[in-house]
């Protein structure tokens, strides 16, 4: 496995940290022009926004993480997103156990906008984990790519998210699914947006009811890679949300997997705000994944994860 860091840099501040050509300006030259002739004197190249993408071990982070402590010592929080990005070779994918699935395909609105309702009076007060949804999902189907028969097949969207993380996968990959007996997964009806919207037979959700257990050492979470969250702001003191992002590769205790083809982790990453709520981390089998490899399924990455 190879390991990088991918960071947008919004904070010339910050950028004027760092050694001149770090990174790759995001600008295009139209924006450059647009700029220049907004700002006029006061335009300065190197204060664009910027992408900085390198190797984990890459001394380019160090000079990062040297200036982030820096600025905060002066009470400037820097502005930038920064995530892991990890690679596998074909070999390591296939000689895993298990593997966390990742959704990269979200749309809005969530759920709870469309009509899906909740009940969230057992749920922690702290974290709002434990919210119980009480009735079908509801999600604005005209923002998910449909399955008609005028869309390429190469272009069809197999699995989706809301950005509340309410997964839904197609009639095609619920089929594969049910033919392969795929466990621990209740495919649930999907509806439109609109309490009294119809089912649709296009989609349906993807509820995840197999056990992973808890994530053990090593895995990390924090706020960010430069923010590993030693104060402890987004974990629950009940236990339920272990961080804000997961940070590295996920572990999990043998004894606590119950075999299923997708588990879902019994602490959560994330936090409540708005609509969204913290969620966990869904693992899926070797088997499951081939399944979804072998036909191709669009909407889907994983990484390793392991059992110990």
């Amino acid at each position: 496995m190879r390991e990088w860091i991918d960071m947008r840099v919004m904070d010339p501040l910050f950028m004027r940290q760092l050694p001149a050509g770090v990174g790759v300006s995001l600008y295009s030259e139209a924006d450059r022009e647009m700029h220049r002739a907004l700002e006029g004197d006061a335009y300065r190249e190197e204060d664009e926004p910027r992408r900085l993408y390198y190797a984990k071990d890459s001394p380019v982070w160090d000079q990062v993480r040297e200036a982030t402590y820096a600025l905060r010592a002066t009470g400037h929080e820097p502005v930038y997103h920064a995530w892991y990005v990890r690679r596998y070779t074909q070999r390591e994918l296939a000689s895993a156990e298990l593997l966390r699935l990742l959704i990269p395909r979200d749309f809005q609105p969530a759920g709870e906008e469309c009509g899906t309702v909740y009940d969230e009076s057992t749920s922690c007060p702290r974290c709002g984990v434990g919210r119980l949804q009480k009735s079908d999902l509801h999600v604005r189907l005209r923002r998910v790519f449909q399955e008609y028969p005028s869309i390429p097949q190469a272009k069809r969207t197999g699995i989706a998210r809301t950005i509340a993380d309410e997964i839904i996968v197609s009639r095609t990959t619920a089929d594969l699914m049910r033919q392969a007996r795929i466990t621990g997964v209740k495919l649930l009806p999907v509806r439109g947006c609109g309490s009294d919207a119809d089912i649709t037979p296009l989609w349906h959700q993807f509820a995840v009811v197999g056990s992973a257990g808890r994530m053990m050492s090593p895995t990390v979470f924090g706020i960010g890679p430069f923010n590993p969250d030693e104060e402890g702001e987004y974990r629950c003191p009940m236990g339920h949300v272990s961080g804000l992002n997961l940070l590295s590769e996920v572990y999990i205790y043998r004894s606590e997997w119950d075999g299923s083809d997708a588990a879902a982790t019994a602490d959560l990453v994330g936090r409540r705000i708005g609509l969204l709520v913290p969620t966990p981390v869904i693992l899926i089998s070797q088997r499951f994944h081939q399944l979804l490899k072998a036909n191709n399924v669009k909407g889907v990455k994983v990484e390793v994860a392991h059992l110990v």
